[in-house]
């Protein structure tokens, strides 16, 4: 039977929750369904030294450097503005398509999805799937207009 091959993305690996769950889940995963590829956007792959992968897992590292700064105005852009995106990820697209992945499971921040949909493009036949692990959005923190245009980014 053919292996399905999963790519699952990941902003970095430093201890905490996100970096926890994404190596228990390409872990635990079986290796006889699924050729496992691990994304990762940095080097920061300090969660590694605790909780490491099995062999069946393939680590990919790049130096993305994505955009951490919580503001309605980076998100927006980063949603929307597509060229940035296109020229950091370049690597990342490129090793996306050698491995023919047939699903990407983001476990980023909301803005790096723009990746995902870049590499679609050259691949029509990619599934995208997004696992938002934040609780930084939460009630009263944001202005009613500055929560529509999240969401409206969100999606």
């Amino acid at each position: 039977m053919k292996k399905i091959k999963i790519g699952f993305v990941v902003n970095d690996l430093v201890v905490g929750g996100v970096a926890k769950v994404l190596i228990s889940l390409s872990n635990n995963l079986n290796p006889e369904l699924f050729d496992i590829h691990l994304l990762v956007l940095s080097n920061n792959i300090e969660m590694l030294k605790y909780l490491p992968l099995k062999n069946n897992v393939t680590l990919h590292c790049f130096e993305y450097r994505f955009d951490t700064n919580y503001s309605l105005i980076s998100y927006l852009k980063n949603s929307f503005n597509y060229s940035s995106t296109f020229e950091k990820s370049v690597e990342l697209r490129k090793t996306i398509q050698t491995l023919q992945l047939e699903i990407l499971h983001f476990h980023t921040l909301p803005r790096q999805l723009v990746i995902g949909i870049l590499a679609k493009k050259k691949n029509n036949r990619l599934k995208l799937i997004f696992t938002d692990h934040s609780n930084r959005i939460i009630p009263g923190d944001y202005n009613f207009y500055q929560h529509y245009l999240l969401a409206f980014s969100y999606r």
